[in-house]
């Protein structure tokens, strides 16, 4: 009989089962005084208490899920904020620098420089920047150079240099422009 009982017991570690004081009190010796015999549990209370932690854990782990999806719903929320955040930092930069002067792909580039927070790179955009403002200045200087050129209209030898001859052939305008961008010319040819 006594092999029997041993059979439908089950030793437990468990604090909760040592200290419960139900070892199964049957007369058979089980959870005995013998402090070197480990406390057994009768099988039915195992298997309740087996089913109730089962239980425990599903919840836990159902919980545990829910947490879960609210971090990542978090997390993407925080990420779509944060791109929000970059685009609007990235307008603000790209209108100031256009209205600055800076061409388009320059400003695309500095601004994606900054955003990304590497100072070589910003440096460099910077600097790609500053080159092709200053060619596209000297650009538009030298066109307007080449407009701002006055031509006798009165024939001559093509416009291309100034006479004496095609000096009597010009308008007042065109005497008052020549006195403007080369006065020593106009003194010689206006003999003053």
């Amino acid at each position: 009989m006594k092999d029997l009982n041993k059979k439908l017991r089950f030793p437990l570690d468990i604090q909760c089962f040592a200290e419960s004081g139900d070892g199964g009190d049957d007369g058979a010796g089980a959870g005995g005084n013998d402090p070197q015999e480990p406390q057994m549990v009768p099988k039915t209370q195992f298997d309740r208490l087996s089913t109730e932690l089962a239980n425990l854990k599903k919840t836990l782990k159902a919980k545990q899920t829910d947490e879960e999806k609210f971090a990542q719903e978090q997390e993407e929320k925080n990420q779509k904020i944060k791109e929000l955040e970059d685009f609007q930092r990235k307008s603000v930069l790209s209108t100031n620098l256009l209205k600055g002067g800076v061409g388009e792909k320059d400003v695309d580039s500095i601004a994606d420089a900054f955003l990304e927070g590497d100072s070589e790179k910003i440096a460099k955009a910077f600097n790609t920047a500053l080159k092709n403002i200053i060619k596209a200045k000297d650009d538009e200087i030298a066109q307007l150079k080449l407009n701002g050129i006055d031509k006798p209209s009165g024939g001559g030898n093509g416009g291309t240099e100034v006479n004496a001859e095609s000096f009597a052939k010009m308008t007042l305008d065109e005497r008052i422009a020549l006195k403007l961008k080369d006065p020593e010319l106009y003194k010689q040819l206006s003999g003053r």
